[in-house]
């Protein structure tokens, strides 16, 4: 049994086809090599194994336990045993082999005895060498082959003709074929050799209505999730998923048993530049499995090397993401409203307006505005940066701009703090208790419009294939994004995929079962899927290309639908209700801030009114200036004048007048005693000669 198991492995690993094999075997031997043979799966649906032996039974054949291909048996008719009795041992049954091996010792020694009787001369053959050379041939062969045709060879078996070929006169041989039944292995006549009619065939061998009924199969997989899960240990590996409970589901139905490995490359399988295939599919091309399953896509190039039945699922391809985080703990929400930019330029609107009315403050001319000549005290920095603060909080304050041009600007202040307050505390408000669906990616359309987001998927399958070689612009444009990328975003396992999409800023682009799957068991709920798919297909079991059980499957799987277990197992393994839900795995609640770019308007109108305000300033300046004040340009300050003291004479007044305004030529009368009012105004102001009492300040007073 090790040498027949050795030659069976040597057989398979070396993918050698054995189209067709003659056995000339002991019953025991051809049993267990075609058993081994059968179990290996190296025996397919269209090899041609004949076995030759007179002695196999009825019972060797059933042992054989053949599933498959072409099994054509050369038996003799008759018993398979026989009587024999001699001198010395009564008459008993002995197996065939035993006759034939009495019968060819007796021959032989007859002959040879009748050459001695000749007294002819001969010589032994030299013994055999098991060298390749030429063979050395026995010169005396001939004559003891006459001899041989001569002697009497009816004993166990019968007799023999003497012609040169030594056939037996009375045997006859049946030609049997191995037929696949519901009932097990049975047997068909299909033929008949006689010596005198020959070769006579009533049907050619041809494995027809061969069924699966205790077929045991060779399975290969890939791990796919929920199609199929690898558990257990590496050497021994255990499977489940929905593939594995479907193909269970087939293999009650129709009477098979199998034998499950995973692909050494972990791939579906796709072409290769030299037109071989690998992955699974290569596996199944290559006859070193009888069927493949998992999350198989029937495309038409794999049709053209494999064979499909009916599928057993519909498929398309859709988009895997990961849900944007959502901060629940934030300190700082309160500055949600708005956003960074906003805050920023209403601070620098704050300086800005505060720094500018100060200005306009100390420049503006006040005694264009004081009562009865009296000049107000000005606003102080600090001060002014307070007042604009508590207009924007809404608070108040005890000074009040007096000249119309901070007067102006504190207004169109009073404005932006209306509108600042308003939006912020309406903003607020939704942005506490309002959310609004952020725009994930819905369709391949959008993720092939944009390149921030890089996408890709599991390189050697169906949609690599179908993206290289698609006319369609979309499909080529991402195909050249994936394959231009650096590095390429393809990956090598859909894990692989799935752990990148967990780790952010990346789409996987894979099965809408699978990621639909992952999605509702993610164990953060963080991932969400695209509305819409693309690339709509099935999911079938691919055979090997001319098999015989490709109907077989379609049926089975026909009853499966029609039975509705296909449709318990998809909700076995896609719940309707999962760990995370699918309708919010593509929503996102995020609460809106605005952005400069919609706030902008407000600010434009504060800085018109910052213009206008100083505009204005310069306007009040020139109107003083216009009434006679005087204004100091140097400084931007109006000119103090000097309060007579109650002391000075009227001398020093005129002299300080001179010096502010000049020497002035004026002739006046000055009567005695002199009225009140008879200095003019021009010389002295009038809160300095309210000062001026009796006549005796104004005597010998000469202007």
């Amino acid at each position: 049994m090790v040498v027949i198991r050795s030659f069976i492995d040597h057989v398979r690993d070396n993918d050698i086809s054995l189209k067709n094999v003659v056995l000339l075997c002991r019953p025991s031997v051809i049993v267990d090599l075609v058993t081994e043979a059968t179990k290996m799966g190296v025996i397919s649906h269209s090899d041609h194994w004949i076995v030759v032996n007179e002695g196999m039974t009825t019972d060797d054949l059933r042992r054989m336990n053949v599933t498959r291909g072409i099994v054509t048996v050369i038996h003799r008719e008759g018993p398979q045993e026989v009587n024999y009795s001699s001198e010395t041992t009564e008459e008993h049954k002995s197996p065939l082999r035993s006759a034939y091996v009495y019968d060819a010792v007796n021959v032989i020694a007859r002959s040879l005895d009748l050459l001695v009787r000749k007294g002819e001369s001969w010589k032994t053959p030299s013994g055999l060498t098991c060298d390749l050379g030429a063979p050395v041939p026995w010169n005396d062969g001939t004559a003891f082959l006459e001899s041989l045709h001569k002697v009497d060879k009816g004993k166990i078996l019968g007799e023999s003709s003497s012609n040169d070929s030594v056939t037996r006169a009375d045997v006859a041989f049946q030609i049997l074929q191995v037929k696949f039944t519901t009932n097990g292995t049975t047997m068909e006549q299909i033929g008949t050799w006689d010596p005198v009619n020959h070769l006579e065939m009533f049907q050619v061998p041809y494995p027809k209505d061969v069924g699966l009924q205790n077929v045991r199969l060779r399975v290969v997989t890939t791990e796919d999730i929920p199609f199929v899960f690898k558990s257990g240990e590496e050497d021994n590996p255990k499977f489940i998923g929905f593939s594995i409970d479907l193909l269970d589901e087939l293999s009650k139905l129709l009477g098979f048993s199998y034998d499950i490995y995973e692909v050494a490359d972990r791939k579906y399988g796709a072409p290769k530049p030299d037109g071989s295939w690998n992955g699974m599919i290569g596996d199944v091309v290559n006859m070193k499995a009888h069927l493949a399953i998992s999350a198989m896509t029937i495309t038409t190039q794999r049709e053209a090397v494999v064979d499909f039945p009916k599928r057993y699922m519909d498929q398309s391809f859709g988009i895997l993401t990961k849900k944007p985080e959502i901060k629940n703990n934030n300190v700082l929400g309160f500055l949600g409203p708005f956003s960074v930019y906003v805050w920023g330029c209403i601070v620098g609107a704050l300086f800005t307006v505060g720094t500018v009315l100060f200005v306009l403050d100390r420049i503006t001319p006040h005694l264009l505005y004081s009562e009865g000549g009296n000049e107000t005290p000005g606003v102080k920095l600090k001060d002014s940066f307070w007042f604009i603060y508590s207009s924007l909080v809404q608070q108040g304050w005890d000074w009040s701009p007096q000249s119309f041009s901070c007067r102006l600007l504190s207004g169109f202040w009073w404005l932006f703090c209306l509108i600042i307050i308003s939006t912020y505390t309406a903003n607020l408000a939704a942005f506490l208790t309002v959310t609004r669906m952020e725009t994930p990616i819905k369709s391949i359309d959008q993720l092939a419009s944009q390149t921030v987001l890089p996408y890709g998927t599991v390189s050697d399958t169906s949609l690599t294939t179908t993206l290289q070689s698609s006319d369609i612009d979309v499909y080529q444009k991402m195909w050249r994004f994936m394959n231009g990328s650096d590095p390429p975003t393809f990956v090598e396992t859909a894990d692989e995929g799935f752990e990148k999409v967990r780790e952010g800023n990346y789409a996987f682009l894979w099965d809408v079962a699978i990621i639909e799957h992952i999605a509702l068991n993610d164990p953060t709920c963080s991932l969400m899927t695209s509305e819409s798919h693309f690339y709509e297909r099935g999911y079938g079991i691919a055979l090997q290309q001319g098999s015989p059980y490709r109907e077989d499957f379609s049926f089975g799987i026909l009853q499966l639908q029609e039975n509705g277990i296909l449709e318990r197992l998809k909700d076995k393994w896609w719940p309707k209700l999962g760990k995370c839900s699918l309708s919010t795995s593509h929503t996102k609640t995020v609460a809106t801030e605005l952005g400069l770019d919609s706030f902008a308007g407000v600010f434009y109108v504060l800085m018109l009114g910052t213009l206008l305000s100083v505009s204005i300033c310069f306007v009040e300046i020139l109107v003083y200036m216009r009434k006679g004040g005087d204004y100091d340009w140097k400084m931007f300050t109006c000119r103090k004048r000097r309060q007579p003291s109650r002391n000075e004479t009227a001398d020093t007044l005129v002299e300080i007048h001179r010096r502010e305004n000049g020497n002035v030529q004026v002739t006046t009368t000055v009567e005695f005693p002199p009225k009140p009012s008879t200095v003019p105004s021009s010389i002295i102001d009038r809160d300095s000669r309210n000062n001026l009492n009796g006549p005796e300040n104004f005597k010998c007073t000469t202007l």
